[in-house]
């Protein structure tokens, strides 16, 4: 069986739990396919977990279960992103690794991607290699055990700094100007008076939240809120799945940038609550945040123009119309 690492959970603090088991014989079946939805991959690999209450695996899995070793591990290390997010990267990395590395072309993540992989690792790989790049996402190394797997990403990431270091050497800079007004407008909210009662209600809300989708093992939560304090206050509790922060209010999101976890997402409306939740599903959904059929939370209010949280549902994420 492969163990993936299940959506939401953060390495940091992953448990047993947050590792969801599936069976190899049927990820290879999979891979054999020459084509397949994203959609009916999730729904497929849903239905093979070998543990019930298992959270749904990454939609990366497929591509874990490709590579033939024991252990296999994935980032999205910022100093890999230096090498690959330019107009030369095949030659830079060539430069850094030789031919250490498969190197992948940029593919959404997903069912394409694994196949992807596939064909790279058939073209490039050798006794030798020890990782897979994907340009414009990350870094994958593996080996017999994880501490081998572990040791081999540390090595490609520390290359990695190393070569930047020499080619583009640069002192780090103060903060700009515009990120010197997010920490001024954070630090404005954080005198806010939080014995407001709506607040109130709102932390009431999101740590019933957060306990609630930890006990039924839901992978992501959608927190959709005006100011933002729906989101941070959620984001105190650190809960297990993922947070997904919502907003029509650009300055939010801005904001949102610097909360514990959370990935901003612009709202394009302030409509009703159906309206709200509905566009954030699919704008999730769209941006390959979270799968159709995934059963995710949502956080709202009844009211936009209310200033606490006090709807908590469970939603499965549609299909696009």
């Amino acid at each position: 069986a492969l163990y993936v690492k299940g959506s939401g959970w953060d390495l940091a603090s992953i448990e047993v739990p947050g590792f969801t088991p599936l069976p190899l014989d049927r990820l290879d079946g999979l891979l054999a396919l020459d084509r397949l939805s994203d959609e009916d991959m999730m729904a497929e690999m849903a239905a093979a977990k070998l543990r019930s209450d298992a959270p749904q695996p990454s939609v990366e899995a497929l591509l874990h279960a490709f590579l033939p070793f024991r252990a296999v591990q994935h980032s999205h290390a910022d100093v890999i992103l230096g090498l690959t997010n330019v107009s030369d990267a095949e030659d830079t990395l060539v430069e850094v690794y030789g031919n250490e590395v498969v190197v992948v072309p940029y593919v959404m993540p997903g069912f394409d991607l694994a196949k992807a992989v596939q064909a790279a690792w058939d073209d490039q790989a050798h006794d030798g290699t020890v990782g897979v790049v994907l340009r414009h996402h990350g870094l994958f190394t593996f080996g017999d055990s994880t501490r081998e797997a572990y040791a081999r990403h540390v090595d490609l990431i520390s290359r990695a700094e190393a070569f930047l270091d020499r080619v583009a050497p640069h002192e780090p800079a103060g903060p700009s100007a515009a990120a010197q007004a997010v920490l001024t407008e954070l630090a404005d909210l954080r005198l806010t008076d939080i014995t407001d009662p709506d607040r109130s209600i709102t932390d009431g809300m999101t740590m019933a939240a957060s306990r609630a989708i930890t006990e039924l093992g839901v992978g992501t939560i959608l927190c959709i809120s005006g100011s933002g304090f729906t989101v941070r206050s959620m984001a105190r509790f650190r809960p297990a799945a993922r947070i997904l922060g919502f907003s029509a209010n650009e300055r939010t999101v801005r904001q949102l940038t610097l909360s514990w976890g959370t990935e901003p997402i612009h709202l394009p409306s302030e409509g009703s609550i159906e309206v709200r939740v509905a566009d954030a599903l699919a704008s999730a959904r769209d941006g390959g945040q979270v799968a159709v059929g995934e059963l995710v939370g949502v956080l709202a209010g009844t009211n936009v123009k209310s200033r606490s949280t006090n709807v908590l549902r469970l939603e499965l994420v549609p299909p696009p119309d």
